[in-house]
């Protein structure tokens, strides 16, 4: 199992890669608390990384969870 901050770092990679994939204008930021590791996106037209239904936003997590 990874630390809280190799789970930090490996979400913020994916986060990335999917931004940057996506071809997103966004700020990412990710943070530990006491139970959870958290990615915050900021940034104007997120649309697409939400998805129809949320589903895209529904995929990313699922993978985050994974990693």
């Amino acid at each position: 199992m990874a630390t809280p901050e190799e789970a930090q770092e490996r979400t913020l990679e994916l986060l990335e890669h999917i931004v940057d994939a996506l071809d997103l204008d966004a700020e990412i930021e990710v943070v530990i608390t006491d139970d959870a590791v958290t990615g915050t996106l900021e940034g104007d037209d997120l649309g697409l990384f939400i998805g129809k239904h949320g589903q895209t936003i529904d995929a990313v997590q699922h993978l985050a969870t994974r990693i």
